[in-house]
């Protein structure tokens, strides 16, 4: 059993991690600690995370809120910029995190300190925390770890955050920074960041270690898992405690469609730029991105048009968002459907392998290929699209008005669609998340009569 405890203070470059390298690399991993024994470490955030339970959650809060702002601010000229930082900071605010305490818990946080009443049952009730929470995570968008840690930490739970290879530096890092942070309160009071990262280990092990894996699953009271069918099917087949929660965020992707009432010529280019957004944000890594779009004729801009005015319009967001370099099988993809559709259809795209647009007449779903290649497919009825969807479909942007768009919901969520939002959006990690809400499976619920 092999379970490297990962500490920025302790790896071999402490405090400062090169721009292009946030990789738990063999050199990094080498110096960092093995964990003895896991079991032994378990109940040492256990006893770390009963401390949780004497500082009021609004006051958990307010110390995200200002050490996540503080971190970036304390940021040096010359400092690497966190992947995601721009999501995390507002997603970490205060107004945030109420909103997320307040969905979750019955619109009431104080049951997280204490019993309080729940007037419609007629008694008192606590949020006890279900004790240990182990995080899975993939490397392919390193801040959504932060979704569920925080989540985690404001419901009193320990925490153990397995870290993928692939950015699996930004979490400690970044966590690091805000532990290190003090906040005053009033009445003379103080909430240490070091209690707070008390409660939180982040460790790595190889995904084909079972007997790591396996000690991680058995301490585990909640496992989460962020990943690809491969990594979630491996946590499911590890043994783990009687009652214990899965909670799972696997492989999807997303789509978007467009009603021909958006297609107006004034608000085209708006539109395309929003989109371009959309699928330009984590380079369409995030399970969130749209990847086929679909176009509905009738408009006096028609499908073709929209796709060249969306061509312009990923030039432009590539300058707003720089694209990391394709690896050689990510270029070798973008260039296989590039040379398919140059017969099939008709593609724009960047001199680089930075983006492409195609555009084709086929029914359906393009397979996702990434990289910021997103396929225009026209359809005579918005109402076709709605064959098309399924569970695995995450996110669904949609350009409609009402009454058709409220139509058009309704049959996508009986198709299995969890979130439905405003072409624009789609690159947010909301809440709830694929249907879910994180907090309410972090917790049980204990009545006081």
């Amino acid at each position: 059993m092999r379970i490297f405890r990962i500490d920025p203070k302790t790896c071999p470059t402490p405090g400062t991690v090169p721009p292009d390298s946030w990789d738990l690399t063999p050199t990094i991993l080498s110096g960092c600690p093995l964990i003895p024994d896991f079991a032994v470490e378990a109940d040492r955030l256990r006893k770390s995370a009963a401390f949780l339970g004497e500082i009021s959650v609004l006051d958990i809060v307010d110390f995200f809120d200002f050490a996540s702002r503080r971190s970036v601010t304390a940021m040096g000229p010359g400092e690497a910029i966190f992947p995601g930082i721009s999501y995390l900071v507002p997603f970490l605010s205060k107004p945030n995190l109420f909103r997320l305490l307040k969905a979750a818990l019955h619109g009431d946080s104080r049951y997280l300190d204490g019993f309080a009443p729940m007037d419609s049952l007629g008694k008192r009730m606590k949020a006890q925390p279900r004790g240990f929470v182990t995080h899975w995570l993939a490397g392919n968008i390193p801040s959504l770890g932060m979704i569920s840690l925080v989540q985690g930490v404001l419901t009193k739970n320990a925490n153990v955050v397995k870290l993928p290879r692939r950015n699996g530096l930004f979490l400690p890092e970044f966590f690091a920074r805000i532990a290190d942070i003090d906040l005053p309160l009033e009445g003379g009071r103080t909430i240490s960041g070091k209690t707070i990262a008390a409660s939180v280990a982040f460790v790595y092990c190889e995904p084909k270690d079972y007997d790591s894996q396996r000690a991680l699953s058995l301490e585990s009271d909640v496992r989460l898992v962020w990943g690809g069918a491969e990594a979630v099917n491996s946590v499911l087949g590890l043994p783990k405690k009687p009652g214990a929660e899965d909670i799972l965020f696997g492989p999807r992707s997303s789509l978007a469609a467009i009603g021909r009432e958006a297609l107006s010529s004034g608000a085209v280019e708006k539109l395309a730029e929003k989109l371009a957004f959309d699928a330009s944000a984590f380079d369409q890594h995030g399970c969130n991105s749209p990847h086929t779009v679909f176009v509905e004729r009738g408009a006096a801009v028609t499908p073709h048009d929209f796709a060249r005015v969306l061509a312009g319009a990923m030039e432009k967001t590539l300058k707003r968002i720089p694209k990391e370099q394709a690896g050689a099988a990510e270029a070798y993809a973008v260039a296989a459907v590039r040379a398919e559709y140059s017969v099939a259809g008709e593609v724009f795209a960047s001199p680089g392998t930075e983006w492409t647009v195609v555009y084709s007449e086929e029914k359906g779903l393009a397979r996702p290929c990434g990289s910021r290649v997103v396929f225009i497919r026209p359809v005579d009825a918005i109402k076709e699209v709605i064959e098309w969807l399924s569970p695995e479909i995450q996110t669904v942007g949609l350009a409609l008005d009402e009454p058709r768009r409220i139509e058009f919901a309704l049959a996508a969520a009986r198709q299995g669609i969890s979130r439905i939002t405003p072409i624009g959006t789609m690159s947010r990690y909301d809440y709830p998340w694929d249907g879910i809400f994180p907090m309410e499976r972090f917790i049980r619920w204990v009545s006081l009569e």
